[in-house]
C-alpha cells in the first residue's frame, strides 16, 4: 500500500527503471482506524530506487502539457548509468525547461539512492 504517494520507480542491478505498483490507499490519517496492509520488496546489491512527489509527473507548462510518469521514467532509463545527485540534477533540469522556469504549482521532491548490500 502506498498510503496515497506516488509509485516508487525501482531499477534492478543492470535492468530499467520500472515502478512498484501497489494498491492505492487513502493518504495517512485521512480515514481514522483505517489498517494499512504492509508490502515488502526486496532490494539486492545494486538496485536503484526513485522516490518522488506527485509534483513531479504533474508539473506543466505554461500551455498545460504535463511532465507525466512516462517522460521520467524514459528519462531515468537514459541516465541509468549517473550517479544519484546527477539523476536528481537531469531531471529537476527537465521540468524546469518544461516549465519554462515558471513557479511550480507544488512541490518538487526527490530521492535517488542506490542499494549497496549489508
Amino acid at each position: 500500500m502506498n498510503a496515497g504517494h506516488e509509485y516508487p520507480a525501482i531499477r534492478h542491478k543492470n535492468g530499467d527503471y520500472e515502478l512498484i505498483m501497489s494498491d492505492h490507499m487513502p493518504p495517512l490519517a485521512a480515514e481514522e482506524d483505517l489498517r494499512y496492509q504492509t508490502e515488502v520488496t526486496m532490494l539486492e546489491k545494486g538496485d536503484e530506487l526513485f522516490l518522488y512527489t506527485d509534483g513531479v509527473p504533474e508539473a506543466k507548462s505554461p500551455e498545460g502539457k504535463r511532465f507525466g510518469i512516462g517522460k521520467m521514467l524514459e528519462l531515468l532509463n537514459a541516465g541509468k548509468e549517473l550517479a544519484p545527485r546527477d539523476k536528481l540534477e537531469m531531471m529537476k533540469k527537465e521540468i524546469y525547461t518544461l516549465t519554462g522556469g515558471e513557479d511550480l504549482f507544488d512541490d518538487v521532491t526527490m530521492m535517488s539512492l542506490i542499494w549497496n548490500g549489508k
